[in-house]
């Protein structure tokens, strides 16, 4: 009996859940400590039958067992009192047997669990220092580089698609963990909320990078658009200021071709990109992240409004410019041709 009543107080003691060493760390160690429960097991099941079995002829027959080695003298009472108590310990190591039978068969759940984390946090680590390295700096200046950007946070969001997938799946088996071994839940929540926290993260930088990007984009479109109507009004005030002193009618009419084409180039090129820049501010003004824009693009919006109001009166004073030396030179025209009628009369 006390032999076998200190084997099953040891094995209850090995196999009781340890509250210091987690699973998580160590399953392969609860793989091995199971296996060699049972292959003891099997070596002392017998003798506990056989002691049971003993314990009850004692009983039926009402007499004192006496141990001559051990020098011990029990009554049947006793007999049967001890029987209970070992009978009583060996059903919780039963119980224990019972549920390491079943917890070493699910084990694989933790193994699924650590090999799901290790990869969810290795690409969360992966992807958040991608996305650190390729920073939205204030001096991306121009456009080549923000598509670049944009190129690279594309397939960092192509990326963070499986990686969402993997976090679920990782929360579908932290559930499965936690049902089968309900003491490591404070060690799964533990790793789930490290990596919830990096999902997160990463989910809220790609976000809001992608809008800082978006952004960004739409300034430097909007800078290329005031750029390319500065040098329309430039290119068309040029041309205007070549359009001075006429020799004679015909090169006067010729410049006054010349002008009707570039105020109808204003009226088709320089109205035109204008309105196409107010609507552009507009969307790009209901954006916030990129510090300054908001400023930078009413005081664009300004410049180029006091350049189409500049070129417009270069081309009325410019027409009224034409028109008058028009009407001086048909004058001069016609008073040399009335000249010349006078002189031919008197001769």
């Amino acid at each position: 009996f006390d032999e076998l009543d200190r084997w099953v107080k040891d094995m209850k003691q090995k196999l009781s859940v340890d509250k210091e060493n987690s699973l998580l760390d160590h399953p392969d160690e609860a793989k091995r400590r199971h296996q060699a429960f049972n292959t003891d097991f099997l070596a002392n099941q017998n003798e506990y039958t056989e002691l049971v079995l003993l314990a009850n002829q004692l009983s039926d027959k009402k007499t004192s067992f006496n141990d001559t080695q051990q020098n011990i003298v029990m009554s049947s009472e006793e007999v049967m009192s001890t029987q209970a108590a070992l009978a009583k310990e060996w059903q919780q190591l039963m119980d224990l047997k019972k549920y390491w039978d079943n917890a070493v068969k699910a084990i694989q759940c933790i193994d699924r669990f650590n090999l799901l984390h290790a990869d969810a946090n290795d690409l969360l680590n992966e992807k958040m220092s991608a996305s650190a390295k390729d920073d939205v700096s204030a001096d991306t200046n121009d456009i080549k580089s923000v598509r670049a950007l944009q190129s690279k946070q594309d397939k960092l969001e192509r990326d963070i698609g499986p990686i969402e997938t993997n976090v679920n799946e990782l929360r579908k088996t932290a559930d499965e963990v936690c049902k089968y071994f309900p003491q490591e839940n404070a060690n799964v929540q533990k790793k789930l909320s490290a990596v919830d926290e990096l999902w997160f993260t990463l989910r809220d930088d790609v976000k809001t990078r992608k809008a800082k990007l978006d952004e960004k984009h739409g300034l430097q479109r909007f800078e290329n658009e005031v750029h390319d109507f500065q040098e329309v009004c430039a290119k068309i005030s040029v041309q205007l200021q070549e359009l001075e002193a006429p020799l004679d009618l015909k090169q006067c009419e010729d410049m006054q071709k010349k002008y009707e084409d570039l105020e109808q180039e204003f009226n088709s090129e320089v109205t035109f990109k204008f309105n196409d820049l107010k609507m552009l501010s507009q969307k790009q003004l209901a954006k916030r992240g990129v510090i300054g824009s908001v400023e930078k693009i009413n005081s664009q919006l300004s410049l180029v409004a006091s350049e189409r109001d500049g070129t417009v009166k270069c081309l009325d004073d410019k027409g009224k410019y034409l028109c008058d030396f028009h009407r001086y030179l048909k004058f001069k025209e016609d008073a040399n041709s009335f000249e010349l009628l006078m002189v031919g009369q008197v001769n």
